[in-house]
């Protein structure tokens, strides 16, 4: 930690210079503090986080970006281990929900216009189905790329498995191309190509409209400032007064 009007930067960085083309700007309390800082580089650089009353944190650029990769990487591979588990063409949770639809299907009664149009008749209601252009009448295939239940009717009659008339975006292959393409892994810092590149210098700060804000706006777990004149409200859940049930008010 480093107090108010001082910089305390992490051990493997230089320490600060007064001839510098790069400065550090902090804003604290209605004043804008500035720290030269020497020898700035993009893999080295430290930047502040938030100020806290009397400290302000830091945080490291390049282990933010790290981790960052890191999570990315990691995802990208759990979703393909995902993938090659499962023992279906189409995605689990899409197969649960063609299952349902052709219990549902079993309460229609199909009628053939001719190889690719189909009048169903459902028990309250009845739709009509384009196979060729695959279309009903209820819209439920149109926007979702599902087969219906009526849907389902026209398949059975046709012979067919309604997993061939599910859309492409739903099937396991289509899972597997979009995850197919991996982040590498990155050498540490010390392996990286020295170049002899001038220093990167930051963007011009420029004064926003309006008043300056002097505080800056707290997570719920944080403290309040040490000189607050007003508590924040504390909002809790209260207990409804019809049933009693504590949170849905």
């Amino acid at each position: 930690m480093a107090k108010r009007g001082e910089f305390q930067p992490s051990p493997d960085y230089d320490a600060i210079g007064q001839n510098s083309p790069f400065t550090l700007k902090i804003y604290h309390g209605g004043i804008m503090r500035e720290y030269p800082v020497r020898n700035y580089s993009g893999g080295q650089f430290d930047f502040f986080d938030r100020v806290d009353g009397d400290e302000f944190r830091l945080i490291e650029l390049k282990a933010l970006v790290e981790g960052i990769r890191k999570l990315i990487m990691s995802r990208l591979q759990v979703n393909r281990d995902k993938a090659r588990d499962w023992d279906c063409t189409i995605y689990p949770r899409i197969k649960a929900l063609i299952l349902k639809n052709m219990k549902d299907a079993g309460e229609c009664i199909p009628m053939k216009s001719d190889d690719w149009h189909f009048d169903i008749a459902g028990p309250f209601d009845q739709h009509n189905v384009d196979m060729q252009q695959k279309s009903c009448s209820c819209r439920r295939w149109d926007l979702t790329g599902i087969p219906c239940r009526y849907v389902i009717s026209a398949i059975w009659c046709r012979n067919e498995e309604p997993e061939e008339y599910v859309h492409d975006c739903y099937k396991v292959s289509t899972y597997l191309s979009v995850y197919e393409n991996a982040i590498m892994g990155v050498n540490g810092i010390e392996l990286w190509p020295k170049v002899d590149l001038p220093a990167p210098l930051p963007p011009n700060y420029e004064n926003r409209p309006g008043r300056p804000k002097k505080m800056r706006m707290r997570q719920a777990d944080e403290p309040p400032s040490h000189n607050a004149t007003k508590l924040r409200r504390t909002r809790k859940s209260r207990n409804a007064g019809r049933c009693g049930v504590l949170g849905h008010n």
